[in-house]
Formats: C-alpha cells, sequence, structure tokens
C-alpha cells in the first residue's frame, strides 16, 4: 500500500522501539524452542509414552511457528521503515526550501537579545514571530539550506526521543524531529487461545455479503471467495449471528486459498462443522474439500443416506440418515491413520486407512471442487480444520458455543488517537484516522 507522509513519519520515528520488542519476542520464542526441543529429545531416549512425546511434539511445532513468525514480522517491518524513509526523502526533494525537515531563511528580524530555545523535538531555524524590518536576530544555529537530493541518510538510527540524529545528504539535520505529534504507546493483546485451529471460519457478516474472514492461527494469509449465489446469510445460524448459506445449484460454493497451511502427509487433524441440510439435491451433496476428492479429502452426504469421507480418491462409507431443517455438528478425524467419524458427538465408524495427503492450498465448502453440479442446498457455520491433533477419539458432547479463535485479536484502545501504534505480537497496526475505535491500518 502507499504510504501518506504522516504514516511515514509514524513508522520511523517508533522503529526502534518496535524493533527492540520484535527482536525480544523473537529471543523469547527460541529459548522456548530449544527448551521444548531438548525435551522431546530427552523424553525420546527415556521411551516416554506415544502420548507424551506426540503432546511434546505439538508444543515444538507451536513454537517453530512462533520462531517464524517472529522472523517475519522483524522482516516485514525492516521493510516498512524503507519505504517510509523513501517517503520521506520524497517529500524533501519536492518541498525544497519550503520542505519541514529544514530551516528557512526568513526576512530579517530586529536586533536584540538571543531569541529562546525551541522545545525539545521541534524543527531548528523557525526562531518565532518574522520581524517587520533589522538584521537577523541570533535565535541559534542558522538552519541550513534545504538540498536537492532525493536520498536521505540517518547518521544514526531514528528514536522517539532522539535529539541528535543528523543526516549527511546535503547537510539535512535533525530530520526526524519533523514528526512532532507521534503517540507511540504499546498496548495487551488477546492471546492465541487455540494455537492447533489452522483454519476457522465462524462464517459472521451481514446479510446476503460475500466478506468473512479466515480466524485460523493462519488465517491473516487466507483469502475468502464467494462463488456465484453463495452468500453470508442471517437468517440461520448455529453460533453468533450469521452462517454461509448455499442456495441449492450448480457452482455454488465458498473457497479458502492460503499457501502457508502446513502439509497434513501422515500426521493426525481433524476437519469439523455444522451443518444445516436444506434439501436433498439429488446428488453427492458435498460439504468440504481440502485440495480435491482426488488429490486430498472430501465429505459429502450421497442422498442423505450415508456419510462418505473420500481420501486421495478411496472413500470409506458410513451408514447415517442426515435430517433435514436441523443443525448437525460432523468431525472427521484422523488418529494414527485410523479415520474416525462423529455425527453429534455420536460415534460413526471408523477405518484404519493411514492417509498420507500431500501440500494443499484450497479448501472448497458447499460444491464439489472436480464436479460444480455436485451442490449442497443449505447452511454451514464455525468450520475448523485443526492440523497436527486428533481432538475426538471418543464419543463427546457436542460444542455449545463457537469455536475460540486461533489468531491474536489486538486490543485497541477504545479512543485512538491518529499516529498511535498497536503491536499485537506479530502485526504492527497504525491509527491513521483519530475516533472511537478510529480507522487502523495493518502492515
Amino acid at each position: 500500500m502507499t504510504l501518506t507522509l504522516q504514516e511515514a513519519k509514524t513508522i520511523v520515528s517508533s522503529y526502534n522501539q518496535t524493533y527492540a520488542g520484535l527482536q525480544s519476542q523473537a529471543s523469547q520464542q527460541r529459548s522456548l524452542l530449544s527448551a521444548a526441543q531438548n525435551t522431546l529429545n530427552s523424553m525420546v531416549s527415556s521411551n516416554a509414552s506415544t502420548g507424551d512425546i506426540q503432546a511434546q511434539q505439538n508444543l515444538v511445532n507451536t513454537y517453530q511457528l512462533a520462531v517464524s513468525t517472529a522472523a517475519s514480522s522483524i522482516a516485514a517491518l525492516n521493510v516498512s521503515v524503507v519505504q517510509a524513509q523513501s517517503v520521506i526523502n520524497s517529500s524533501v526533494s519536492q518541498q525544497g526550501s519550503n520542505n519541514p525537515f529544514t530551516g528557512c531563511t526568513g526576512p530579517q528580524g530586529p536586533s536584540g537579545p538571543t531569541g529562546p530555545t525551541g522545545p525539545s523535538g521541534g524543527m531548528i531555524g523557525y526562531t518565532g514571530p518574522y520581524g517587520p524590518t533589522g538584521v537577523q536576530g541570533s535565535a541559534g544555529p542558522t538552519g541550513p539550506t534545504g538540498g536537492s537530493s532525493a536520498v536521505v541518510n540517518f547518521d544514526s538510527t531514528p528514536t522517539n526521543s532522539s535529539t541528535a540524529n543528523t543526516v549527511t545528504s546535503n547537510g539535512i539535520y535533525n530530520a526526524i524531529h519533523a514528526v512532532t505529534s507521534i503517540n507511540s504507546v504499546s498496548y495487551t493483546y488477546t492471546p492465541a487461545t487455540d494455537v492447533l485451529a489452522g483454519v476457522l471460519l465462524h462464517a459472521e457478516g451481514t446479510n446476503n455479503s460475500t466478506t468473512t474472514l479466515d480466524s485460523g492461527c493462519y488465517g491473516r494469509f487466507s483469502t475468502c471467495t464467494f462463488a456465484n449465489s453463495a452468500v453470508i446469510s442471517t437468517a440461520q445460524k448455529n453460533f453468533g449471528s450469521s452462517s454461509l448459506y448455499f442456495p441449492g445449484s450448480s457452482g455454488n460454493n465458498v473457497s479458502i486459498s492460503n499457501s502457508t497451511w502446513p502439509t497434513l502427509g501422515t500426521q493426525d487433524f481433524t476437519i469439523e462443522f455444522f451443518v444445516r441440510v436444506n434439501s436433498n439435491s439429488g446428488n453427492n451433496n458435498p460439504l468440504f474439500n481440502l485440495g480435491t476428492s482426488s488429490n486430498g479429502i472430501i465429505i459429502m452426504c450421497p442422498n442423505l443416506t450415508q456419510v462418505q469421507v473420500g481420501i486421495n480418491g478411496s472413500f470409506i462409507t458410513f451408514t447415517y440418515n442426515t435430517s433435514m431443517g436441523t443443525w448437525h455438528h460432523f468431525a472427521v478425524v484422523n488418529a494414527s491413520g485410523t479415520i474416525h467419524l462423529y455425527v453429534d458427538g455420536v460415534s460413526h465408524g471408523s477405518s484404519t486407512v493411514n492417509p498420507n495427503i500431500s501440500s494443499q492450498s484450497v479448501i472448497t465448502l458447499g460444491c464439489d471442487a472436480l464436479s460444480v453440479s455436485q451442490y449442497l442446498s443449505g447452511y454451514m457455520d464455525d468450520i475448523r480444520v485443526s492440523f497436527g491433533t486428533a481432538r475426538y477419539t471418543t464419543a463427546f458432547t457436542t460444542p455449545s458455543s463457537a469455536f475460540a479463535d486461533g489468531i491474536p485479536t489486538p486490543n485497541f484502545p477504545t479512543s485512538a488517537v491518529a499516529g498511535q501504534l498497536v503491536y499485537d505480537g506479530t502485526t504492527l497496526f497504525v491509527c491513521t484516522t483519530s475516533g472511537t475505535p478510529g480507522t487502523w491500518k495493518m502492515y
């Protein structure tokens, strides 16, 4: 995105504080990862139980993701500060002798005592109101003439309270102190409550809209696309205020694409969602695809008299009559190579197939990804995919509330002020417009 001059000033002036926070977080996560890895190695050497080793491996995976995320955030911050400095440099070039970074030579002021020193952080060179006539007053060092170069190189890293960040390009002095209204504030944030929820659609949105968010651990990299007549609907919902609606015609679907999802391979996983079928579409009633039926996973209800789970083109058939007009919770679980089906918390069978799922980057809901003439007529809500864990291995009570998010949620101030910064552990947010709650941009 294109930065405004104010946004550029905000990013440059708060760089040190944000960078130090990121480095500290990365160091902490690396320490936690090292300790977790050492514990895992010790557990393997001492022949600990398979369950304990798997739990420790999941912890190691979590810290590996955190370390990778911290590194990405540092890289993104460095890119943003380079872009911000470029915007500032461009402004310096375009404004010439009138740019706010330089002192200016005004009309000669009257002779008299030395003018007062400007407040800390102010621009050097402005000595107060212009005198009508007379020689120039001695209000401190004369501000240098603004240079024409578009390149500004800071002698030292800018900080929010620096008083001596000179620059070498054509003698421009104290350029960083043109940023006088910055409000750099650190706020607490709600941490991830479910680090294994890789994909999570609450299907929240306004009625008939085609926009919703992925609240899973990898959600910031996801794109949700509504095809044909599939929309958000407030007519039915299992949790929250809305759900995904599929009107029951060819090609209606909602897809989630994300190239950062981990490869399932042979690891455990849990795919679950709530569905309310309106009518038997007379076909396979496909509900969920990861990849395609020939290379990935598909879950469908042929004629509503059975449930089929396809793994790389091979199908497991479970007997279950899906009733219409009622919300049902479906869960397909891979536990150590055995596929289990649970409907409303009740087991409907299992089959050992030792699946090995190659890397996939698209989930399709409400339609067969290979045959758009196979479609669902109904609603879906709270769709969750958990990588690396079998959440259910015995009968359980159906979830009674919306699934916990898998990503941090920033706790923005109630009354925001333009220039405020919020860092939520992975992402930098800048307030661009004051208000309640104000307008925030994510970087």
